[in-house]
């Protein structure tokens, strides 16, 4: 099985590719928002680099957000100018999830959390077996803030703080949350790992949600983006036709 995979959740893009023999090939890109002119020659570049034909991908895997707004928007495209009308499985992981993933394997309850921009902080609860190799989604990307986290019943045995995630003092962190495991990424380690995560993913049960239509798919975007905000702000109501899909 040949798998492309492809991140451009955050402001850095990341592309792997790994065929049926187990020749893998990577493209990494540090200068930022570089997904709109580097995504299809990076595809291109891992295909030959590995001697593959697009045709012969039979399955392509994309993080999906909260993340970057317009990266999120460039990847989506791709896949589907590339893959529409074919039997290519289409399948996501969010962000949140590959940030685990990114850190050492995960065990037990897990509170994973990224910066949300403009406006507080996006998180997601999740439960690794390692034992029975499952993850379960207890709950998904929600925009929310420190305070609500900490006011939560459940109890992490870890937290997953994403790039630029800024942890409020640790006077106000509950005394249950004390043997808490604390892992910080860093922006680019976050950018430089993500489709690689991908790849990975096939350890975990769950981990992985199919697109059963990737020309009605979109990503979860998780807010609006500035443009469409300063809109509402200027004429007091919501853009028609746009709202539900961030919330």
């Amino acid at each position: 099985m040949t798998i492309l995979a492809i991140d451009t959740a955050t402001e850095y893009l990341s592309v792997a590719l790994v065929t049926t023999e187990g020749t893998r090939a990577v493209r990494t890109f540090q200068e930022p928002r570089a997904h709109a002119t580097q995504l299809v020659s990076a595809v291109d570049a891992l295909l030959l680099e590995t001697g593959t034909a697009l045709p012969e991908i039979s399955e392509a895997r994309l993080v999906d957000g909260p993340g970057s707004f317009t990266g999120l928007r460039v990847g989506a495209s791709v896949v589907k100018g590339l893959f529409s009308g074919t039997s290519v499985r289409c399948r996501t992981a969010s962000s949140l999830l590959v940030n685990v993933t990114n850190s050492a394997d995960p065990v037990g309850m897990v509170l994973s959390v990224a910066t949300a921009g403009r406006s507080g902080l996006f998180a997601a609860w999740y439960s690794f077996d390692g034992e029975l190799g499952v993850v379960h989604v207890v709950r998904g990307p929600t925009l929310t803030e420190w305070g609500a986290l900490y006011t939560s019943t459940r109890v992490p045995s870890k937290v997953v703080l994403g790039g630029g995630v800024v942890v409020s003092p640790k006077e106000t962190v509950p005394g249950s949350w004390v043997g808490a495991e604390w892992s910080q990424l860093r922006h680019e380690e976050v950018g430089e790992v993500g489709a690689t995560s991908l790849l990975g993913l096939d350890k975990w049960t769950g981990a992985l949600t199919d697109i059963d239509d990737i020309d009605r798919w979109e990503p979860f975007y998780g807010q609006a983006p500035t443009a469409q905000v300063v809109w509402e702000k200027h004429h007091g109501r919501s853009l028609p036709n746009t709202r539900a899909q961030f919330e």
